[in-house]
C-alpha cells in the first residue's frame, strides 16, 4: 500500500531517514566499550534519548502544522516554506541555511566516527 500522494519517493526518503535513524545506533554500539558500566548506562542512555528525541519531535511537529495548513507543507523544505507563508522570510532564510549546516555537520561526524571506529579496531 503506497498513498499516490506520496509515490515511490515518500517510501524512499522514509528509508533514508530510518537508515539515519540506525546509525545513531550503531554509534551508541561502537562508544559502550567507553562506558564504566555499560550495561546500566546504555540502556538508561537509550530511553533519555528516545523521550528527548520523540518529545522533541512531536512538538516540531505541532508547531508546524499550527503554522501551515497540512495540504500546503512542503515535503522538501517544511520550515522555510512555512515561515515564508507567515511572512517571516528572514526567518525563512536562517532555517534554510541552518538546515544545509546540520546536514553537512551531521554527515562529517559520522563519516569522521565511520574513520575513527575503523582504525582503532584495526590497532
Amino acid at each position: 500500500f503506497v498513498p499516490s500522494q506520496f509515490g515511490a519517493g515518500g517510501i524512499i526518503r522514509g528509508a533514508t531517514s530510518s537508515f539515519f535513524g540506525y546509525i545513531g545506533f550503531d554509534e551508541i554500539c561502537c562508544l559502550s566499550g567507553e562506558a564504566i558500566n555499560p550495561s546500566r548506562d546504555i540502556p538508561r542512555a537509550i530511553m533519555i534519548t528516545l523521550l528527548v528525541v520523540t518529545s522533541l519531535y512531536c512538538a516540531v511537529s505541532i508547531g508546524l502544522a499550527g503554522m501551515v495548513p497540512y495540504q500546503d507543507i512542503s515535503e522538501t523544505s517544511g520550515f522555510p516554506e512555512g515561515f515564508r507563508y507567515r511572512g517571516y522570510y528572514w526567518a525563512a532564510e536562517i532555517t534554510a541555511v541552518s538546515l544545509d549546516n546540520i546536514k553537512r555537520w551531521a554527515l562529517c561526524v559520522q563519516t569522521l566516527n565511520g574513520l575513527l571506529a575503523t582504525t582503532s579496531h584495526s590497532l
